[in-house]
């Protein structure tokens, strides 16, 4: 890839992701280095991974099942860090900027100083990165199997998967508040394992490999007989008023990690685009491939990289599975990722109260079409 100019000083990098565009190897590698990144200049804003909290109170999201609202108090105070960071270049990551309305972009910028501010975000291929989505989906509660959710999304043009991930929708939505010139288009290439963190190291004047992957970064999919268990679960175990944190802890934060601790069977592929999807998405991509080149903004990395054919470049697999065919292997480990949430945190109850009523567990969170 060739050089690129890093940011000046004193810059705030806001790094909005989206989700599924391989984020979380690039926050691991921030938080797992901070001291080394601050000896050379950057702070990576917040305590944690990504700073989940403070975004979710800048935004006023519903959040994750079971997330315990934070008052804006948060924020402020992420804020007061980044403050005291001074003229050192700042990252402030969190894939939930994928979801902030104007209002609270439009603070973000004011918080931060208009004339810090430069938001990075990632794009990737349609047909590529709607199976994760589902996937994440899915592990937040969604009982909704793959291809009736996929047709939804590609009918609704006001579904919240164009809203956080559209190429063109998040990126004028963020461009008419920031600028279209303090704005990076990181175009995300499937075929260079550390095409992602060579970007934010040149972005930020690092030495080169500081953010290399490292392991346990990485995010990885959930096989299909994976997805497809925790799924069914959801059909069958999620009452509607099971309070958020029960499904949190022991589902997306038990059974799914357990099953991520274990290399992917390879006799169980992974969810595939279908072979009716590609045309309309290829069209409605080629679409927002030319509006992304005649608005101007910078780019790092072949816009090319975004077309999606106009047929599968081989045959899907089916994404629901016959009843009886989910591996054993895949049952038992999600079930000792329920186990060891169980024992890893004092219990909590099932209902929100005595009366059964609590947070309902329903097929998405947030805006229409979750």
């Amino acid at each position: 890839m060739p050089d690129i100019q890093p940011l000046a000083p004193g810059t705030r990098l806001v790094h909005i992701g989206p989700y599924k565009t391989g984020t979380t190897a690039v926050q691991h590698a921030f938080h797992t280095r901070r001291e080394q990144v601050a000896d050379e200049g950057v702070h990576y804003a917040g305590r944690g991974i990504q700073p989940y909290r403070q975004v979710i109170a800048l935004t006023g999201a519903k959040g994750r099942r079971g997330h315990v609202p934070a008052d804006i108090s948060v924020w402020e105070e992420l804020v007061a860090e980044i403050d005291d960071a001074g003229d050192q270049r700042v990252v402030l990551s969190c894939e939930s900027l994928a979801n902030a309305h104007r209002p609270a972009i439009e603070r973000l910028y004011a918080d931060l100083g208009p004339e810090r501010v430069h938001v990075v975000r990632m794009l990737r291929r349609y047909d590529k990165m709607l199976p994760s989505k589902w996937q994440q989906s899915v592990m937040g509660g969604l009982k909704t199997s793959f291809d009736p959710w996929l047709k939804n999304v590609i009918a609704d043009p006001g579904h919240d998967f164009w809203f956080q991930h559209g190429n063109t929708e998040l990126t004028d939505r963020w461009a008419e508040v920031v600028g279209p010139e303090n704005i990076t288009l990181v175009v995300v290439d499937e075929t260079d394992r550390d095409f992602l963190s060579r970007t934010f190291e040149q972005l930020l004047d690092l030495s080169p490999g500081l953010l290399k992957p490292v392991a346990g970064g990485e995010n990885r999919s959930l096989a299909r007989g994976e997805v497809e268990m925790l799924r069914r679960f959801n059909q069958i175990v999620t009452p509607p008023k099971w309070r958020g944190e029960v499904h949190e802890r022991y589902i997306r934060f038990g059974a799914s990690r357990s099953m991520k601790t274990q290399p992917r069977n390879p006799d169980d592929p992974s969810v595939a685009t279908p072979e009716w999807a590609y045309a309309p998405l290829a069209e409605r991509a080629e679409r927002e491939i030319a509006a992304l080149r005649a608005a101007g903004f910078r780019v790092i990395g072949d816009l090319d990289l975004l077309h999606v054919p106009t047929r599968a470049e081989r045959p899907a697999n089916p994404t629901e599975l016959e009843p009886g065919t989910v591996l054993a292997d895949v049952v038992a480990l999600a079930a000792s990722g329920v186990v060891k949430a169980a024992l890893a945190k004092p219990s909590i109850p099932l209902f929100a109260d005595p009366d059964g009523s609590g947070q309902a567990l329903g097929d998405g969170a947030g805006r229409r079409g979750a």
